[in-house]
């Protein structure tokens, strides 16, 4: 039905169609007649032309009162003067941009109501679908990625068919990775930018948990620019808060060393966080676990407030004769996300480490042994492999301090231990293989073999043998390098 307005506004431009008999009318030739007998004959030729000219000024002024009629009725069919139906224009009038940040990462897969995070947020992104109409352009931008990378993004063709949904099942699936949430904005307003439309909406589904959400300096500049091209976020939150207990997150670690060695103290850096709004009480469990035995079970007890962060120094003592490869399990214990409640990491063990002491082949022309520099590393190499066993064996020292691990908190430190008897001590063999070469005897093979490469005072050393310690280096290897005289 036509509404006031518009028949009005129709009308007026409908009227437009006189123009043309208007002008006519008003700037038609005008003649004075004068009778007289000599021009009878004469006014006769006149009216029969006139009447010829009639009509085509007529047909003329039809054809132009019709030119402007179907402009009107053209223009009158683009612009809706009727009042849209119900539900027919549910982003409003014009073109819609819509970009829905969609959180795979696995957290969606905790319960929510009769089912999970999940199927509420595929349940979401199907209506918001269902809305696009011809000429709208949709982007859905996945979170789960690495940090830093470019996020994947699904441009469905719009409107958006079941089939297409289906299709895409695969790509929706959730993920163990984090959210890059700055990385998704960014990519948001990067193809706002790129692509024309009247309305441009972001939506994000998600749980909008306090760990996925990044600092506020680097929203800034992002909001700014998603301000200035008047794009409306709307978040759509899938979690219940009033159930959600404290989330303590192991968040990373890293072990001091990249092999353990047996006697050798070893520190495991662990990462926790507690993204949760309350404070966590728990524990914290570590694990040393070798040929699917555990070797070592430890349980800390853990108080950490809401939004805290911190570093936990687990220290460890590889038993003798371990060899292979060890598991350092960490576990954490909270009800709201069991996902990152436990992290493992694979390090290898070895009863001892391959030295290869790289020295200049002129060293021998050094009289007095003790001059040498490559001795004072030997000496010293060997004196610390040799303390670090004695130290760490199990025995009894009258009044000397010794490492012993605290039996609360578990700790590996020094102690003052009173012997009740003196037994001798028994001597260890040294942790460390070193084997000493000179810079013209040192090759490849002996280089590949090696886990750490020391070099003292070395000025050259043969082609071959610098590639493979690139090589080495790139591997992982450990070098040190003492440059020579020249």
């Amino acid at each position: 039905m036509i509404s006031a307005a518009g028949s009005w506004t129709f009308l007026a431009w409908l009227a437009a169609a006189a123009v043309p008999t208007l002008i006519y009318w008003l700037y038609r030739r005008r003649r004075t007649v004068v009778k007289w007998s000599a021009n009878i004959i004469l006014r006769q030729t006149i009216r029969q032309e006139g009447r010829k000219k009639l009509w085509q000024a007529v047909a003329i002024i039809a054809l132009r009162s019709l030119a402007i009629v179907a402009t009107v009725l053209s223009l009158a069919g683009l612009v809706r003067l009727r009042k849209p139906a119900d539900g027919s224009l549910p982003h409003g009038e014009g073109t819609l941009h819509q970009i829905i940040l969609y959180d795979n990462t696995r957290s969606m897969i905790l319960r929510h109501g009769a089912g999970s995070r999940e199927d509420e947020m595929r349940s979401r992104l199907a209506l918001l679908l269902k809305r696009l109409r011809h000429g709208d352009h949709c982007d859905i931008i996945l979170l789960a990625g690495s940090p830093g990378g470019r996020p994947t993004m699904l441009s469905p063709p719009c409107p958006v068919s079941n089939e297409w949904l289906a299709k895409q099942a695969h790509s929706l699936e959730l993920q163990e990775a984090h959210a890059g949430v700055a990385d998704a904005l960014q990519a948001s307003a990067e193809r706002f930018s790129a692509v024309s439309a009247r309305n441009r909406h972001l939506i994000w589904l998600g749980d909008l948990s306090r760990k996925d959400i990044p600092p506020s300096e680097e929203l800034r500049p992002l909001k700014r620019e998603m301000n200035a091209m008047n794009v409306k976020s709307v978040c759509y939150e899938i979690r219940d808060r009033s159930t959600e207990k404290p989330n303590l997150a192991i968040v990373g670690g890293e072990s001091s060393a990249g092999i353990l060695l047996p006697g050798w103290v070893c520190h495991l850096y662990v990462l926790l966080r507690n993204y949760g709004t309350d404070s966590a009480a728990s524990s914290l469990a570590f694990q040393i676990i070798h040929s699917g035995q555990t070797i070592e079970n430890r349980r800390i007890p853990l108080e950490i407030k809401a939004g805290e962060q911190r570093t936990i120094d687990l220290a460890f003592v590889p038993p003798a004769g371990i060899a292979g490869m060890v598991e350092l399990k960490v576990e954490t214990f909270d009800e709201s996300y069991p996902f990152d409640n436990i992290r493992q990491w694979i390090v290898p063990a070895r009863p001892n480490l391959k030295i290869l002491l790289i020295v200049p082949g002129d060293e021998e022309s050094v009289g007095n042994t003790l001059w040498r520099d490559s001795r004072y590393v030997e000496l010293a190499l060997l004196a610390a492999s040799r303390q670090s066993r004695e130290q760490t064996s199990p025995r009894t020292s009258g009044g000397s301090a010794v490492l012993a691990r605290d039996a609360e908190t578990g700790q590996i430190r020094y102690s003052d231990v009173q012997s009740q008897s003196h037994r001798p001590v028994q001597k260890a063999d040294p942790v460390f293989e070193i084997k000493r070469v000179t810079d013209r005897e040192a090759t490849a093979a002996m280089i590949e073999e090696s886990d750490v490469v020391i070099g003292d005072g070395i000025c050259r050393i043969d082609p071959l043998a610098r590639e493979a310690l690139e090589k080495f280096v790139r591997r992982g290897g450990g070098l040190l390098l003492g440059l020579g005289d020249t």
